[in-house]
């Protein structure tokens, strides 16, 4: 995933390497409509702790299709 790319309801956002093996994490529930990925905060191979945020989301404007 790179910044500007959409991001749709059920896509995978990340894939976290933990010490019990990787995780998928999905879009939020909330995510219902298509998004762009603002910014990356966290980028491959850096750690992150439990509650970082790891990227930004902004809705499509209305006017726009996915």
């Amino acid at each position: 995933m790179e910044e500007n790319d959409v991001v749709r309801p059920g896509d995978l956002l990340v894939s976290l390497e933990t010490p019990p093996g990787f995780f998928d994490i999905p879009t939020p529930p909330s995510i219902t409509v298509p998004h762009y990925v603002t910014q990356i905060l966290v980028a491959e191979g850096d750690q992150a702790r439990l509650g970082d945020p790891l990227i930004r989301l902004k809705p499509y404007p209305v006017n726009e299709q996915a």
